[in-house]
């Protein structure tokens, strides 16, 4: 009898359905998968093929529309608590890539490729076609987000830059000078950065004046109140290369002159000072700053007007 051969035929949805449903909940035994295991192992599949454009063509267009933002089959539905706990048992301790060496290693992509790809992915997720686009977490999923990497260790932590000690070439310099005007010419990105639409927009605060009494002499007797270190990380002005900010505690640049409010001012280098100037930390710094003040220094944080100022350190004298 001659084999026939089913190339070209296909499975009606019924009899798919019906395949699905009697296989569901079935699973191979040890023996079965250290067979088939045991079959495939030191094969190649397609090896040193290629698809043709066609197939490319037909596999395309059965993707397009099913990846980010097309509708999941768990869209509204949630993992009951008795899964959840199911699935993080049966995940705990694997690592699914550990041991396996991946494809790409010791390859590089053509140039040609690394065209078509950036060409792809140049715009793909600005703006409204980012899926998270005019969204925001809940303050309640912003707190289960820290209290869950509260004690982590930092995957930095110990290692050394491979970049420490070196410094970029003017060619690359370059090279990122012109991707980021690139990208700030794109139409609408700045016009979504800026003034009302910057994320940390303030209600043009930086243009506020200072108060009057906020003067030069002031600033220098905050710096020598703290002896000329940062109060965060403890660096010393000289050590920072140029004059520590002075930071106010509260935020308000009428601080000297309302008489109603305590005055606290806290010396901080350039970087510490970079991490307190985003709007939605504000009272978690203004928190840690005034704790530090009164247990420190029982609410005082700077020398007043003819008290006795220690001379600036000699190898400090910046500017």
């Amino acid at each position: 009898m001659l084999n026939q051969s089913n190339q070209g035929w296909h499975h009606s949805e019924e009899t798919k359905k019906k395949i699905g449903l009697k296989s569901r909940g079935r699973q191979h035994s040890k023996e079965t998968k250290a067979q088939i295991a045991a079959t495939l192992k030191g094969r190649a599949f397609n090896t040193g093929q290629h698809l043709s454009e066609e197939v490319r063509a037909k596999i395309s267009a059965s993707r397009k529309g099913k990846g980010l933002g097309s509708p999941s089959p768990m869209e509204g539905q949630h993992h009951s608590e008795d899964v959840k706990a199911r699935i993080s048992a049966s995940l705990k301790g694997r690592s699914m890539n550990k041991g396996k060496v991946p494809w790409i290693k010791g390859r590089h992509h053509s140039e040609e490729t690394k065209a078509k790809l950036s060409a792809a992915a140049t715009g793909k997720y600005d703006g409204e076609n980012n899926p998270f686009f005019g969204r925001h977490h809940a303050p309640e999923t912003i707190a289960r987000i820290s209290a869950a990497k509260k004690g982590m260790p930092s995957p930095f932590k110990g290692k050394t830059s491979p970049n420490k000690g070196q410094s970029l070439s003017d060619e690359i310099k370059s090279k990122m000078s012109n991707g980021q005007k690139e990208v700030w010419q794109r139409p609408g990105y700045r016009e979504g950065r800026c003034g009302v639409n910057h994320p940390n927009f303030q209600n043009w605060k930086s243009k506020e004046p200072y108060c009057p009494r906020w003067t030069k002499d002031l600033k220098e007797r905050i710096r020598a109140f703290w002896n000329y270190k940062c109060g965060m990380c403890c660096k010393t002005q000289a050590e920072n290369g140029e004059l520590l900010s002075t930071h106010h505690v509260h935020y308000r640049k009428d601080a000297c002159c309302n008489e109603e409010m305590e005055w606290m001012f806290i010396p901080l280098c350039r970087k510490c000072h970079a991490k307190t100037g985003h709007v939605q930390n504000k009272e978690r710094w203004i928190k840690i700053f005034t704790e530090i003040i009164l247990k420190m220094f029982n609410g005082r944080s700077y020398f007043k007007v003819g008290e006795p100022i220690p001379p600036r350190p000699t190898h400090a004298d910046i500017g």
